[in-house]
């Protein structure tokens, strides 16, 4: 049951939007000294439903999905801005959205893909990763000011979302984790002794800041869960809601920019990547930070190089490069 994006009105939800007039016209004429002189795109906005869309900037599954919603409010006359950062900045850039950079928040990997605690801690720690969240909440509530939204679209952003709180803007949510879970340790192998102690202590702390981040995210309007409804939830672990919050949440399915039955035919689709309709296809989808796509992608590559000739087989990079922003790789 994929989310249909024909009336993202209604995805968003009308008592939002109405909230958001009625709270936006009492506080237009408190932030309107403080606002700074409009920008060239901002003189040719449209007068439609303004929708200040935040996704997460790691990867670009968050502002691929975002980008479908968006797409279809800006349909209905909406104005639209982005607010993000790394990959999914590049990518905004590239196609030529409407975007407003912000302080880039994201975790080390490893050279084999994996996420680096350790350096994560030591450059990324609790007082530093407290400072930089901080510096990119300020710009949020400068931006938010700045575009004054009706209706606020984090994917995954609580800086967007608690900025938007707190200048009295609703918040649609989009959301995969409510609780989100670290490993205890790196690896099933044995491991030093002082990295055991190193994840005992992040674990503990980890335990204060989940249950933080929880109540962050129940203080949005509404939370659409990309995810299929009980019982088949994909991700039923993470999205442990408590019961008081449940009736914010909403089970909408992948968000895809298309009907099922818009795809064209199966001869159709490989013809239009130039691969023989009378052989077998394997299609991977690679997602993640650069590091992880550029691992996977180096391993898919290895292992598929072994099919036999009668197969064929491709996966988009991941990478926003020019138009139509992926690469097809076919072994």
């Amino acid at each position: 049951m994929s989310a249909r994006i024909t009336d993202a009105k209604i995805l968003l939800g009308e008592e939002i939007v109405d909230r958001g007039i009625s709270i936006q016209d009492r506080r237009i004429k408190k932030i309107s000294r403080r606002t700074v002189p409009p920008k060239p795109w901002e003189e040719t906005e449209r007068s439609g439903l303004r929708v200040y869309v935040a996704p997460c900037g790691i990867g670009l599954g968050h502002i691929t999905r975002c980008e479908c919603i968006a797409d279809a409010l800006s349909a209905e006359g909406a104005n639209i801005v982005y607010s993000t950062y790394l990959d999914a900045l590049e990518y905004a850039r590239k196609k030529g959205l409407r975007t407003l950079p912000t302080v880039p928040i994201a975790f080390k990997a490893k050279e084999d893909g994996t996420v680096d605690f350790k350096m994560t801690a030591a450059t990324s720690g609790f007082s530093l990763g407290v400072r930089r969240f901080l510096c990119q909440l300020i710009v949020e509530i400068g931006n938010i000011k700045r575009f004054r939204p009706q209706v606020v679209l984090p994917d995954s952003r609580a800086s967007s979302l608690i900025a938007a709180k707190l200048l009295g803007v609703p918040v649609a949510l989009i959301l995969n984790q409510f609780r989100v879970e670290i490993v205890s340790k790196p690896s099933a192998r044995r491991i030093p002794p002082v990295d055991r102690l190193f994840f005992l202590i992040a674990n503990i702390v980890w335990i204060f800041f989940r249950t933080f981040l929880g109540g962050v995210w129940a203080q949005s309007d509404l939370m659409f869960i990309p995810d299929f409804p009980p019982p088949h939830t994909i991700s039923a672990s993470n999205l442990t809601i408590p019961k008081r919050y449940q009736k914010k949440a909403k089970f909408i399915g992948p968000i895809v920019p298309a009907e099922s039955s818009d795809i064209p035919p199966q001869d159709a689709s490989k013809a239009s990547l130039f691969l023989d309709a009378r052989k077998p296809l394997i299609y991977a989808a690679i997602s993640g930070p650069k590091m992880e796509r550029s691992v996977l992608s180096s391993l898919l590559s290895h292992s598929l190089s072994h099919l036999p000739t009668s197969t064929r087989s491709c996966y988009p990079a991941g990478t926003p490069t020019e138009p139509p922003f992926h690469l097809v790789k076919e072994t």
